[in-house]
């Protein structure tokens, strides 16, 4: 199963054309916080690095402002992306089936 960027809404469509621009680690990071992240798209990391300042700076992963706790920080995963999450986790799961 291949994904088709003509079957996602529009806003949708710009966040895969920019992870299609993205590094092959800022992807495998993207992918891996996909992988983690809760129902409500939100993950907390104990500690930022690189690849996670650059989603951020490429607004693909946004701070969580309400989260207040001295383990991690939370993101938000492409908040504005529900169609391309919901396909990407299918994929993930088709493909750790095979």
């Amino acid at each position: 199963m291949k994904l088709d960027p003509t079957l996602l809404p529009r806003k949708d469509r710009k966040y895969y054309e920019d992870i299609k621009r993205l590094s092959t680690s800022e992807k495998k990071m993207l992918w891996y916080l996909i992988q983690k992240m809760d129902k409500n798209h939100v993950v907390i990391l104990p500690r930022l690095n690189s690849l996670m300042k650059t989603l951020l700076d490429k607004q693909l992963v946004i701070a969580n402002p309400l989260y207040k706790r001295a383990r991690g920080k939370s993101f938000f995963i492409m908040p504005d992306a529900p169609y391309l999450i919901r396909k990407l986790r299918r994929l993930y799961i088709l493909n750790k089936r095979t």
